[in-house]
């Protein structure tokens, strides 16, 4: 079996690539597979900093839209590049790093889909209420027939093999041109109705393979550049999500 990751970027988000989710993977993780990266505009720097390791591969991509939503399209193309025995992560690179190894997921996950959920669901008013209530009637009563109940399974990490990857995405592409908006949280509400209306095997993973600061500020704590849960045990992988609602600054902590 062998071990992809896929990820995405533009110039904006270069810095943490580079200075943060780039060396945690390699250093901290001791992620020996291969990492994609998806150019949406880096730097000529970036990109040639990128080239010196040989388990990097970087794709130059179009930026037609948002990269959330852009990302899709282009990850379900990338997908076919990968050995058909392979199990595959796509996670987020502009604001996520490693705190420790994660090599049992891609065993776990040899055979189905894994992702993370919040404790948040969309009738809740809160970020995933109001980005359902963002649709016209139409598509608001539909994505509520099938959401409602589920918790929101996050879309900046999600993993399993080649082939149910293949499935998974093109369902999220599907979705993303039904839902035809573009505003922040989009991807998260196509990756979601694509979840919840596949019959694949799935699994919900522990938090720690994608714990969300910003929805447990109140719980989890943040002490000399790492991130703890509520019972002060690093978390794996850090997701510092919230676009310009970040909470934390990780260049105070890199140098």
């Amino acid at each position: 079996m062998k071990s992809y990751i896929i990820s995405y970027c533009d110039r904006k988000y270069e810095w943490n690539l580079l200075s943060d989710f780039i060396p945690s993977l390699f250093n901290i993780a001791k992620f020996n597979g291969t990492l994609y990266i998806l150019d949406y505009g880096l730097t000529k720097y970036c990109v040639k900093k990128l080239s010196k390791f040989e388990n990097v591969v970087v794709k130059k991509c179009d930026k037609k839209r948002s990269v959330e939503c852009n990302r899709n399209y282009d990850i379900f193309n990338a997908l076919y590049d990968f050995p058909e025995a392979s199990v595959i992560m796509s996670i987020d690179c502009g604001d996520v790093w490693f705190q420790d190894t994660f090599y049992e997921i891609f065993e776990l996950c040899k055979d189905r889909i894994g992702y993370v959920e919040e404790q948040e669901k969309p009738e809740d008013e809160r970020w995933w209420g109001k980005i359902i209530a963002g649709l016209d009637r139409v598509k608001y009563q539909y994505a509520c027939s099938v959401l409602q109940g589920h918790n929101l399974s996050g879309s900046g990490m999600f993993i399993g093999p080649k082939q149910m990857m293949l499935e998974l995405v093109g369902l999220i592409k599907y979705w993303t041109n039904w839902l035809s908006s573009d505003y922040f949280g989009i991807d998260q509400l196509a990756f979601n109705i694509a979840l919840r209306t596949t019959s694949m095997k799935k699994i919900s993973l522990p938090q720690t393979y994608d714990y969300v600061f910003i929805t447990h500020k109140d719980e989890a704590s943040y002490e000399n550049g790492i991130v703890y849960d509520l019972n002060h045990t690093p978390v794996k992988i850090a997701h510092n999500a919230g676009g310009r609602y970040r909470v934390i600054d990780r260049k105070k902590v890199i140098k």
